[in-house]
């Protein structure tokens, strides 16, 4: 009888730790830009487009976290006096929090510490190779009903805190003349735990 407490105790614990163990996560994602708006004291910008990224990190008991890196590529319109388009291209790498509910919902939040959009084309307010930098914060739900696939709700906050123009000049922005913008973007993903 002994025995058999012992060999039930153990079976207990390798079940325990056979559940506890973490999984590496690899989550490709698409999204389309829905709302991209922002401004600073003088300009005010709108923008859409799409945006795709990769997700590499770990779950462990339903709540996952790693590296976060996305791109995307949009036509930013700014409004003064006139009204100029330029066509940019944005890389942000950053890190990522979250949680898989057992409700076939998720959530997570991240924090990209380098964003940059570049522009791409020669006409518009900069010419092609100005920059922009600073940092964005996502906070994202997702729903997992369908196998294998997210359908994601996104809200991005970016800030520019710096420009850079073609030939190197470095422009810092601050108080009234950041410029903050807020995006809503709709898309999906590809969760794989392995």
């Amino acid at each position: 009888m002994k025995s058999t407490i012992n060999i039930c105790k153990i079976l207990f614990v390798s079940l325990f730790f056979v559940q506890l163990k973490a999984g590496i996560l690899v989550e490709p994602r698409l999204a389309l830009n829905l709302s991209g708006s922002g401004s600073n004291n003088t300009t005010k910008f709108s923008y859409g487009g799409t945006q795709y990224g990769l997700r590499l990190g770990g779950d462990f008991l339903g709540f996952m976290g790693g590296f976060d890196v996305n791109a995307s590529s949009f036509t930013l319109k700014r409004t003064t006096t006139q009204v100029y388009s330029d066509d940019m291209s944005r890389t942000e790498y950053g890190v990522f929090v979250g949680y898989n509910f057992p409700i076939l919902l998720r959530a997570w939040a991240a924090y990209y510490f380098d964003s940059t959009a570049t522009d791409q084309d020669s006409g518009g307010l900069t010419v092609s190779g100005y920059k922009y930098s600073g940092s964005s914060f996502e906070i994202g739900v997702g729903y997992t009903a369908l196998p294998f696939i997210s359908i994601n709700a996104i809200y991005k906050v970016n800030s520019i805190s710096k420009e850079t123009s073609n030939v190197g000049v470095v422009t810092n922005y601050s108080g009234a003349s950041a410029i903050a913008n807020n995006e809503i973007l709709l898309g999906v993903s590809l969760p794989i735990s392995l």
